[in-house]
């Protein structure tokens, strides 16, 4: 009789069981309060959208010319440059090499040019016209003609060679600051590596915000339209922008990863706002922000 009382007792522990582990598991789990909260809109009627800092005037990819081993980099990250000052420079020893014999090739050509042109100052010397026959002398200034030509085109083969070696010593095309480097000198380069480019140079005077929107909403965009950026993970943080222009060609987003491969199957309609970073918060370029622009009309 005590055994029936246990085993009744422990299957009604069992029922009990199994009707609080479902229940407890029917229970829809506490949303975890974030970290940060997200930056509201400033206004119901605003567009949110996504940017990116880059440096005022866009960020210039510098790239290489062709292909070839770095011989010398000239510049490091944060340095400041002026147009025309040197990034880096290509292997031009094929090049040097071949600059020497032209220059060769071209002191040969003066000489002959230099001879041609005195036995020529010789002939027109003579007085007597009985002395030279006309087709002699004609001869003679078709040579001249022929020795100037050929130092003109030395000249000019040097030329090239010299400007064939300025074109691998890759200069900046703007003033600014070196925002990135990716070579070490003795590294191979290829021109069509355009993923990572070499050098990235800017104008970090100031800032501005490259904003994607959503095609969905670029016609709600305000002609001039003001807006408003957060940084990311700070909020608190509203900063005025100051339109510059829209892109007119809607593009496909592009993702974070930035790999080729990827299938966007959104477009965006990009505008360009220019803004002064507060003192007290350090922005960088790449950084993402969120924005929020002003809408064309208020839906009801």
């Amino acid at each position: 009789m005590l055994r029936k009382k246990l085993a009744f007792v422990f299957a009604l522990l069992g029922v009990i069981s199994a009707v609080w582990v479902v229940k407890k598991s029917m229970t829809p789990p506490l949303e975890p309060k974030p970290i940060v909260l997200p930056a509201q809109k400033p206004q119901s009627n605003s567009i949110a959208a996504s940017g990116i800092i880059e440096a005022v005037g866009e960020n210039v990819a510098v790239g290489s010319p062709s292909d070839g081993i770095v011989h010398a980099v000239f510049a490091d990250v944060w340095n400041p440059v002026k147009k025309g000052d040197r990034l880096f420079k290509l292997d031009t020893r094929e090049l040097d090499a071949d600059l020497k014999i032209h220059l060769a090739k071209e002191k040969v050509a003066l000489a002959e040019h230099k001879k041609v042109q005195d036995q020529l100052a010789r002939l027109r010397s003579i007085k007597d016209a009985r002395a030279i026959s006309q087709e002699e002398l004609q001869s003679k200034e078709n040579d001249e003609m022929v020795a100037r030509a050929t130092w003109h085109q030395a000249q000019m083969e040097r030329e090239k060679i010299e400007a064939m070696i300025e074109r691998l010593i890759i200069r900046s095309p703007i003033d600014g600051v070196v925002i990135q480097k990716n070579i070490k000198a003795g590294e191979y380069i290829l021109c069509a590596h355009t993923d990572t480019p070499p050098f990235v140079v800017g104008d970090l005077s100031a800032y501005q915000v490259r904003v994607d929107v959503d095609e969905h909403n670029a016609s709600r965009i305000a002609p001039m339209a003001s807006g408003v950026a957060h940084p990311k993970n700070r909020p608190e943080f509203a900063i005025p922008l100051h339109f510059v222009r829209i892109e007119p060609y809607v593009i496909p987003k592009k993702s974070l990863t930035g790999s080729s491969k990827e299938k966007v199957d959104t477009r965006v309609l990009q505008l360009i706002y220019t803004f002064t970073p507060p003192q007290d918060l350090s922005l960088y370029i790449g950084q993402q922000v969120d924005v929020f622009i002003e809408r064309h009309v208020e839906e009801k």
